[in-house]
């Protein structure tokens, strides 16, 4: 089981009902929760810092999506991983994405799935494929979730529909052939004719 640790809690003031849960907000004088992913899109850019992420109420809750996540980024072998606080309103968390997450904008759209993911996880039970593949949107993109998570993590737009925002609506009805077009390994100078396996959906 991969270790994670809380940074101090996250001071979160307002008195307000909580929002509906896997909802996002970045810290401003008015918290502004968005359900909508695509929405919350326009807030999440590259320079992004840290955001709200909302959860039912308790903060073993928050435990469950910093494990989950954890363990996706322990699958990737980042270098610099993400970081977590738990707030003082427990129907909250506080996230701060590592760099790998923020430099390409289907990254950010699939990191926001991948917390969604992380509500479903047991952390008792270690139950990661299970939540990995609870929110359609995965569901519907497994093989690319799968070439993404072998660590082809760079995007590539489709040169016939130019670039698509979001990583359900570009990978949902795409065939293996495309996928390893627009997934791409990151290192610049990879040569596939020396992998075992080329050919695969992980080659």
């Amino acid at each position: 089981m991969v270790k994670v640790e809380f940074s101090p809690t996250k001071n979160f003031a307002l008195d307000e009902a909580p929002p509906q849960i896997g909802s996002f907000a970045v810290d401003e004088p008015t918290v502004n929760w968005y359900k909508c992913r695509e929405q919350y899109a326009n807030k999440f850019s590259t320079d992004c810092t840290g955001m709200f992420f909302s959860h039912e109420r308790g903060h073993e809750h928050s435990e469950r999506v910093a494990y989950f996540m954890s363990v996706v980024e322990e699958i990737l072998d980042l270098k610099e991983r993400s970081k977590y606080a738990k707030c003082t309103k427990n129907f909250a968390m506080w996230i701060c994405p590592a760099p790998f997450w923020l430099d390409c904008e289907m990254k950010r759209s699939l990191y926001t799935i991948l917390l969604r993911c992380g509500l479903e996880y047991d952390v008792d039970k270690n139950n990661f494929e299970t939540a990995l593949y609870s929110v359609n949107y995965l569901n519907e993109t497994k093989l690319a979730v799968m070439r993404f998570l072998f660590g082809f993590t760079k995007y590539s737009p489709d040169s016939t529909t130019g670039y698509v925002k979001g990583w359900w609506t570009e990978f949902k009805n795409k065939s293996e052939d495309q996928i390893k077009k627009q997934l791409v390994s990151p290192e610049a100078e990879r040569k596939d004719e020396c992998i075992v396996g080329v050919g695969t959906l992980w080659a």
